[in-house]
């Protein structure tokens, strides 16, 4: 979204109109022009539906101010910012999961004009100049002095326009228009770049090979991360016991030595040895504590790794930086990311190198089944989870709960409900492959033979596209003649973890 510019003499409040977000932050860049402005608190975003929520100040300098929130799941809201006093401010809202927003204001802008001055004369300076040298020079080249440009002033009587005759919207829609036929000229590409072999498995898999090893380039993963170098142990300590599950904190050197990660391993007291594993990959607002449910809240995640433990698989969550609104910032991972551009490093695949390295380690333990693998990951997990099978034929069974989505529309049109391109908050979280080359239908394609569950909820607005493309994974598995490796389900709810025809599945292809 871009920022809204607001010059105003007293009081003035700027709305968003239609507003439909999960969340939303409010960052004031701002320029005081008198004594006595001050920003009228609380700000207070109201719904439709009678919900509201005040933002909280997250930070204030003398340069900056800013305001987060959670917003209420449903209902359409009116964000009002009030300001008081001479003011000259720049507002620049960041909304996660935006269907429309208008910003206004409820009062005209006075323009304020600035006294005219009368510049001083500027002294014509000569370009003559004389150089005596306090000693024989051994060069017998002359030096030649260069005057410097005499300053014209501004004329007094310059015009000075009452607004602009040039247009933000004109730069934009010429560089957004030239933006679409390349979203259509990648679907032509994407589809000349796979060339299907459905004459057996094998044949198949032949056929997609060099596309599995292309996604890994696209992705950056790290090489030191794939050569199957054992990781090295820093620690594994026991964090809890409770309702039949134990939980113990790994930390790992990985992709030889040159990362860490952290992980909770969740194991049922009871386990059979061996037992099958999952990789567990949480989304926004995520941690391992919470997909746990150690941190006593129980968001849309459903605590769905402690769930997958009491149903008897060995879980194992990584600690990747989801960051959250209000709760720790994007601005970490989005400055790794930026920082890792300059270097051809991405953050997604270096964390996709960390989980493939830990499952080097984790895959050669006595109690895990090396055979019986799963990956289940919601949201921004989801993302992970297609993505780690994709390009680890290790996962013999992925869910991606809440993410399948069609990345054209979402890349190509503002009606989608999540466009990728504005969700600039999750800069480090997107895919770097390109659109010419693969979307969720090509990272299905790199599943196929392994096995392959899609749900998600019936209110869950990412959900109207998923049938439409799982339906083109689908189709690869059916004319293989693998109808039974693939699943979808839409459960009654909305954007949240449901594991429930979903672990019918996990259990009938991992659990002996």
């Amino acid at each position: 979204m871009s920022p809204t510019e607001v010059t105003i003499e007293r009081n003035a409040a700027v709305r968003w109109n239609n507003l439909r977000a999960q969340s939303v932050t409010i960052r004031i860049a701002s320029r005081p022009m008198g004594v006595g402005t001050r920003i009228a608190l609380p700000l207070v975003a109201s719904g439709s539906s009678g919900d509201s929520a005040e933002l909280r100040q997250a930070s204030t300098t003398a340069a900056d101010e800013e305001w987060t929130a959670i917003l209420p799941p449903a209902g359409s809201y009116q964000l009002t910012f009030q300001v008081e006093g001479l003011y000259n401010f720049t507002v620049d809202g960041s909304f996660s999961g935006v269907v429309r927003v208008d910003a206004t204001t409820t009062s005209t802008p006075s323009v304020v004009a600035s006294p005219s001055t009368t510049p001083s004369a500027q002294p014509t300076s000569s370009a003559t100049a004389t150089i005596t040298p306090t000693s024989t020079p051994t060069a017998t080249m002359t030096p030649t002095i260069v005057a410097s440009p005499t300053i014209t002033p501004t004329p007094t009587n310059t015009p000075v326009l009452s607004g602009r005759v040039t247009s933000e919207s004109a730069a934009y829609n010429s560089v957004w228009s030239y933006l679409d036929t390349k979203v259509q000229a990648a679907a032509t590409a994407r589809a000349g770049a796979w060339d299907y072999d459905y004459e057996s498995v094998d044949d198949y898999l032949s056929s997609v090979e060099g596309n599995r090893e292309r996604l890994r380039v696209a992705l950056a993963i790290p090489p030191e991360c794939l050569n199957g170098s054992m990781p090295a142990v820093i620690s594994d300590d026991p964090v809890v016991t409770y309702e039949g599950v134990v939980v113990r904190k790994l930390v790992l050197g990985l992709c030889e030595g040159s990362l860490q990660l952290e992980w909770l391993i969740a194991s049922p007291q009871d386990a059979a040895s061996p037992s099958p594993l999952i990789i567990g990959l949480y989304g926004t607002c995520g941690t391992p504590e919470r997909a746990l449910g150690l941190d006593g809240i129980d968001d849309y995640q459903r605590r769905f790794a402690f769930r997958l433990a009491q149903a008897g698989y060995v879980v194992a969550v990584p600690n990747l930086m989801a960051a959250c609104p209000g709760y720790h910032p994007y601005t970490l991972p989005n400055q790794l990311e930026a920082r890792g551009t300059f270097l051809d490093q991405h953050v997604l695949g270096i964390w996709l190198g960390q989980i493939i390295s830990g499952l080097d380690y984790l895959s050669a333990q006595a109690e895990i089944a090396p055979a019986r693998i799963g990956t289940y990951g919601i949201s921004l997990g989801g993302l992970y989870a297609m993505h780690l099978a994709a390009v680890d034929e290790r996962i013999e069974v992925a869910v991606v709960s809440g993410w399948v989505d069609d990345r054209t529309l979402q890349t190509q049109s503002t009606a989608h409900p999540y466009p990728q391109w504005a969700l600039t908050e999750h800069d480090f979280q997107n895919s770097r492959a390109p659109l010419s080359f693969v979307t969720d239908v090509e990272l299905g394609a790199l599943i196929v033979p392994r096995k392959l569950f899609v749900e998600y909820g019936s209110n869950d607005v990412i959900g109207q596209y998923t049938p439409g493309v799982y339906a083109q994974i689908a189709d690869k598995y059916d004319r293989l003649g693998l109808r039974d490796y693939h699943g979808i389900a839409m459960e009654q709810g909305g954007h949240e973890a449901f594991l429930l025809t979903s672990l019918q599945f996990l259990n009938r292809w991992l659990q002996p």
